[in-house]
């Protein structure tokens, strides 16, 4: 009789699985979870493995064998059971994670879309600002309000009794301001479409020039006006309105800038002026205009 159970016990030894060889059968799934997940859930499927080991080494001496296969069934449902806990633990990690890898939950993507698109200078720079100019020489402080048109690569500010306008100029286009109401000051800023060349640019320059009086080019002896250093070209006016156009570039994209004022008006706009050119910002760079030298190349200072 003990023989008989030595011999049975032997068999069993023959037929069960150590435990390096379930681990390598139960490491061998092809799914590819996180290495955390796979030490936890296969710690859990030793436990159960364990434990249906010891419940038949305690009834073996009255159906060892038929012990052992329910064993082994334990063990097989532990496997299946680690599989399961594998896939489902990547598949709630997916569920987090999916879309932009930043761990963005599907409620939060949703949100975000419904939101309006907000650029970098909106996010930077405050609505309207208050700034202290000095016409005629006296101290003078204006709120001004924030420029901020989709279709053109820039920012800026304009006084807050300014409107702006869109221009829809041949080859090119535009945005105007100006009082309200009113047209002794304004400015217009033009972009040309993009390919336009050098020489075209300038052409289109000068048929504006024709419609003005008393041009003449820039630098001139004869008129204190200084020339900006990213001007490829710049013009004055003085015939029965007075003001400048000056011809620059930005990343191969030819523009001009074109102010003009009634003579009366010259001390108020000439500080008005200035602001808007001195908060000009180039959305792509955060750059200031007069960072743009001739050529459209941004210096090093």
């Amino acid at each position: 009789m003990k023989q008989t159970f030595n011999g049975d016990e032997n068999n069993n030894r023959k037929e069960s699985l150590s435990d390096d060889e379930i681990k390598k059968a139960m490491t061998k799934t092809k799914v590819n979870p996180s290495e955390r997940a796979k030490r936890e859930s296969l710690s859990k499927a030793m436990e159960g493995i364990e434990f249906a080991r010891n419940k038949a080494s305690n009834r073996h001496q009255k159906a060892h064998r038929k012990n052992w296969v329910k064993g082994m069934g334990v063990t097989g449902l532990a496997a299946a059971i680690m599989a399961l806990i594998i896939v489902n633990t990547e598949v709630f990690q997916d569920a987090f994670t999916s879309g932009n890898g930043t761990g963005t939950s599907p409620q939060e993507e949703i949100a975000d879309e419904n939101e309006e698109p907000v650029t970098p200078d909106e996010e930077k720079r405050p609505k309207t600002i208050e700034i202290v100019t000095y016409p005629e020489g006296m101290e003078e402080t204006n709120t001004y309000q924030l420029v901020n048109e989709e279709d053109f690569p820039f920012t800026t500010y304009m006084p807050d009794n300014f409107i702006s306008e869109r221009m829809y100029v041949d080859n090119g286009l535009g945005i105007k301001f100006s009082s309200e109401n009113s047209d002794v000051m304004m400015m217009e800023i033009v972009f040309f479409d993009a390919g336009t060349s050098e020489e075209e640019a300038r052409e289109l320059v000068n048929e504006e020039l024709q419609l003005l009086g008393g041009v003449e080019e820039l630098p001139s002896s004869e008129i204190e006006v200084d020339v900006p250093e990213w001007a490829i070209a710049s013009y004055h006016h003085s015939e029965e309105k007075f003001g400048m156009l000056t011809l620059g570039s930005v990343d191969e994209q030819f523009f001009y800038i074109h102010d003009q004022y009634i003579i009366e008006a010259g001390d108020g706009w000439g500080p008005r002026k200035e602001v808007i050119l001195e908060e000009w910002v180039w959305k792509e760079t955060g750059e200031p205009l007069q960072e743009i030298e001739e050529g459209g190349e941004e210096t090093g200072d």
